[in-house]
């Protein structure tokens, strides 16, 4: 094992290329490199150098900061080798930074501090599929709670839509008829009428007729199957604003701003930057990478 120790001239790496931020992760405060680099071979073997292994080794270390710099900097400031601090995960369709993600920011801004040659880049980050099946899926929320009569800001995130809920069933059937047509409802009642009767289910109660014909109901004993493709329907038509998601990457990169400059980041280190979106229509969470650049 080879301890190296050396003065790096950084500056014949171009100020953009990752190696000359993965030179500057590495140095400490008086402009050296200290290095732990195991190297095998034969002392004795006259044909033996040890300066090629060692700067083998070195180029390959540098290569992985290069390739993954947040994890380089969890693991130099005492974090877990697998973490990646640069990785900000959001909620698909939200904006609000999650507790684990403002903890990681915290962090950033600690390791930052002993590198002042390095600025943060913030990507403006969305994913076309996730966020925006999310979007829509808040936007028809808020618009059947609202016609439900349920009181709900227009920032306020809506729950599951609740078909066993009759408002909400109301709700649905008076703004499918809106966007599609009365004529599309009423096909779509039939349909639910004739199956349940090709099924053998036994025609609703005297009382549950009368109160279907006068909501608009299907004359079935359970609709939530008929509602189901309501709500589905509606969620497929549902459309955003042009500028939505952009919007919303932007509400992204902000949020993480703010967290940086309230942990003590040096505003004049950070910088919004726009980043190409994602699109996993499964994705779980929706992830801002950070970047490093020389400051």
């Amino acid at each position: 094992m080879s301890c190296i120790v050396a003065d790096c001239d950084d500056h014949q790496f171009p100020p953009g290329c990752g190696f000359h931020c993965g030179i500057k992760l590495l140095k400490d405060p008086d402009g050296k490199i200290s290095l732990e680099v195991p190297v095998k071979g034969n002392l004795d073997d006259p044909q033996f150098s040890l300066a090629p292994l060692i700067w083998k080794a070195v180029g390959h270390f540098i290569g992985n900061i290069v390739a993954a710099p947040f994890r380089a900097l969890a693991h130099l400031f005492g974090g877990s080798a697998g973490e990646d601090l640069g990785a900000i995960a959001f909620d698909p369709g939200r904006a609000r930074l999650l507790p684990p993600e403002r903890e990681k920011l915290v962090r950033v801004v600690g390791a930052l501090a002993k590198h002042p040659e390095l600025k943060l880049l913030i990507p403006a980050h969305y994913d076309t599929e996730a966020d925006a099946r999310a979007m829509k899926r808040a936007a028809l929320g808020r618009d059947i709670g609202r016609r439900a009569g349920f009181a709900a800001g227009e920032d306020d995130e809506p729950g599951p839509v609740n078909i066993e809920d009759r408002p909400t069933r109301r709700a649905l059937r008076a703004i499918f008829a809106e966007r599609f047509s009365k004529a599309e409802l009423d096909r779509l009642r039939t349909e639910a009428e004739a199956k349940a009767r090709a099924a053998g289910q036994a025609p609703p109660s005297v009382l549950a007729r009368v109160r279907n014909i006068a909501s608009g109901a299907p004359q079935v004993l359970d609709s939530r199957e008929f509602h189901q493709t309501l709500s589905r329907r509606l969620r497929g038509s549902q459309t955003l604003p042009a500028n939505a998601l952009a919007e919303l990457a932007q509400q992204r990169a902000l949020a993480i701003e703010a967290a940086l400059k309230a942990a003590g980041a040096d505003a004049s280190r950070l910088a919004r930057t726009i980043a190409e979106p994602s699109s996993d229509a499964e994705a779980k969470q929706v992830t801002a990478r950070l970047t490093l650049a020389a400051h």
